[in-house]
């Protein structure tokens, strides 16, 4: 799933600078790390987010 789609996109993009887009994978053999390495490669600036719930260290999500 790609959210917005191309055609959403390009309509948002017509007067907004910055539109976020979001892609779900089914990766069970992959770390989150792993995975943003490989997408993130030669990119400069990317980033992983992590969430936390309850002030625990770490929940079951990355973004």
């Amino acid at each position: 799933m790609t959210a917005p789609t191309p055609e959403q996109f390009r309509r948002l993009a017509a007067d907004r600078r910055v539109i976020p887009v979001v892609r779900r994978f089914l990766v069970d053999d992959q770390t989150p790390i792993g995975l943003f390495r490989k997408l993130a490669q030669d990119h400069p600036g990317t980033f992983l987010l992590e969430s936390a719930e309850n002030g625990h260290t770490w929940s079951r999500y990355s973004f």
